[in-house]
């Protein structure tokens, strides 16, 4: 899984600009893109897994969020999460939220009494333990709306597609679509159904006193998020379930990603002003500064505010953000506190059928006759580390980050699988930023470095690393 987003609720405008971001549908990937968060949705983090059939109360498929950095939220704007498509279930987007709450009291959930209950018909499935280990359970969540606050829910009471036609996503991205496993899905507009009732509004509103909350958004800064996932394609459910070790390895569903913009101005300007301290502290001894000095600059150039987006369908990841951001967490089994994704040097990658998408594909990752690990204990085997995707979770790095720059890479979540042939799988990549240069990985396999020269070398994993003065 691993993540920008994918209905809605605004214009065909911001659909196609969601979906764009997205991979083509059908296939199970991970939300590693950095930004996309299942809490952001309003959802625990296997809401979409690939044995659950229903929807999470509050749980979004796209999802537009302001918020503070205090951990207020201000507005909200999602279409909700749709059953699993399977069989004659699949549904098309049809309804959401829509929150605006002055003094930040609002929620993920678009709920003015706090994230909506649920009742354990409508939770995600427990497999040896909750839904989230240690977070987000299956009852109620957050505090009511406090204060002014107006919102509503809708349902446009109209789902025109056939469930054997294209979902909403791979309509929007039917060439890509067509390159897929199976050759493409159906699309045959005339056999689109028309609408059969009115659309319904539930709008809600409250009056209060206004606070000051809203200073925080200029004090301490704030974020404006659009993420969004596959469940978007008539209802996808392909996350992992806690099933053969897997438990530690929920990330939320398969595809997704986010775009966001967020800005800290005071934390940001002390951050520039303790810069002059760098290029001090450099040249106190009268030599010239170390380029590694200058490392804290190279990873945020642009304090005050960043921005960044990102997806990843298939097991192929893009990234462009003006910040280092962790994108993934891994166990640190690997003894690496941190790695940059898209350096492959100590990275254990599952094998190529090991993924979330189906029962089948997270046995993959414990069979040992595919490439897997030794196989999970029948009793107790959720959260066991030693076996399945949990096991290639752990091995990664604690904080898997990017930087600065635009890179493309393979995702290094265990829930995801790969929508090119084996042969290239890691997919080889690439990264150009502030941070230097990396390429190759996987089975594009560099020479050996020549060891006179600096700013030129070759890692372990057989990728060119370059221009990096900053050891950044």
């Amino acid at each position: 899984m691993s993540v920008v987003t994918r209905a809605a609720w605004g214009s065909l405008a911001v659909v196609a600009t969601a979906l764009a971001a997205l991979g083509w549908s059908g296939l199970a990937a991970g939300v590693s893109s950095g930004g996309y968060s299942p809490a952001k949705q309003g959802c625990p983090t296997n809401a979409d897994a690939n044995t659950y059939l229903g929807t999470y109360p509050g749980c979004h498929n796209a999802q537009v969020l302001v918020t503070d950095n205090s951990g207020h939220t201000y507005a909200e704007a999602g279409t909700n999460q749709l059953s699993n498509s399977s069989g004659a279930s699949g549904q098309n987007v049809h309804s959401g939220t829509v929150m605006v709450t002055p003094n930040g009291s609002g929620n993920a959930s678009g709920s003015p009494t706090g994230s909506p209950s649920a009742n354990s018909a409508n939770c995600p499935p427990n497999k040896g333990g909750p839904p989230n280990k240690g977070g987000q359970s299956c009852g109620p969540q957050g505090l009511p709306v406090m204060g002014p606050a107006a919102g509503t829910s809708f349902d446009t009471n109209w789902q025109p597609i056939p469930t054997n036609q294209c979902g909403l996503e791979s309509i929007a991205l039917y060439p890509l679509s067509l390159a897929g496993q199976g050759g493409g899905c159906t699309l045959d507009p005339t056999q689109w159904s028309l609408p059969s009732q009115a659309p319904t509004l539930t709008p809600w509103y409250q009056t209060g006193t206004p606070n000051t909350n809203a200073l925080d958004l200029i004090v301490t800064g704030g974020e404006a998020y659009f993420g969004g996932d596959d469940n978007l394609d008539s209802g996808e459910h392909d996350g992992a379930n806690g099933q053969y070790g897997s438990g530690n390895a929920y990330n939320g569903p398969s595809d997704g990603g986010s775009l966001s913009v967020d800005w800290q101005p005071l934390a940001g300007l002390g951050n520039v002003l303790g810069w002059e301290g760098i290029i001090t502290k450099s040249t106190a001894s009268g030599a010239p500064p170390s380029p590694s000095a200058f490392a804290p600059i190279a990873k945020n150039p642009v304090p005050v505010a960043n921005a960044g987006s990102g997806f990843c369908a298939d097991g192929i990841c893009a990234q462009s953000s003006t910040n280092q951001r962790t994108i993934y967490q891994g166990g640190g089994g690997n003894g690496q506190s941190q790695r940059d994704v898209y350096n492959y040097q100590g990275k254990t990658w599952g094998p190529y059928n090991c993924n979330s998408g189906s029962v089948a594909n997270q046995q993959a990752c414990q069979d040992p006759s595919q490439g897997g690990t030794q196989p999970c204990p029948v009793k107790n085997n959720t959260y066991d580390n030693s076996c399945g995707a949990n096991y290639y979770r752990q091995q990664d790095a604690t904080n898997v980050t990017s930087e600065p720059g635009v890179a493309v890479y393979e995702d290094p979540d265990p829930q995801a699988s790969s929508a090119l042939p084996t042969q290239f799988y890691p997919l080889p990549a690439a990264y150009a930023g502030t941070c230097g240069v990396v390429a190759g990985g996987g089975p594009v396999q560099a020479p050996k470095s020549v060891p006179t020269n600096p700013l030129v070398a070759t890692n372990s994993a057989g990728q060119v690393v370059a221009a990096d003065p900053t050891g950044c």
